[in-house]
């Protein structure tokens, strides 16, 4: 077995070059991806979220502290996906601090209706 050490696809044994990168196959298999459990180290998730309204209140708290993210999406979901928002582990600890009155803002449960004459 044989891949390409620049794409890791692997390829047949007869072959000899990547057909993408044009380079030189390496014996053995692809190298093994890093699992999607075991996260980068040098960020991490501060807030997850599946709220549009609350997504983009994150949103903006980021934005305007200055702290760079990015959104991780599950897949697979039909309606509005819990999103996790991902920061380098330095900005973490303000980040958390920045987001944690949010949960203290919503209700455990949606209020009960009085009921109508």
């Amino acid at each position: 077995m044989k891949h390409c050490p620049e794409c890791n696809v692997e390829y047949m044994d007869t072959a000899t070059r990547c057909s993408d990168c044009d380079v030189e196959l390496t014996l053995g298999p692809p190298i093994p991806e890093i699992p999607e459990e075991h996260p980068d180290p040098g960020v991490e998730t501060v807030y997850t979220a599946e709220d549009p309204v609350l997504v983009a209140r994150v949103e903006s708290l980021l934005e305007e502290a200055g702290i760079e993210y990015f959104i991780k999406r599950p897949g697979g979901y039909i309606t509005f996906p819990l999103l996790g928002f991902v920061v380098a582990a330095k900005d973490a600890p303000t980040a958390r601090e920045l987001l944690a009155h949010l949960d203290d803002a919503l209700p455990d449960e949606p209020p009960e209706e009085e009921p109508g004459p």
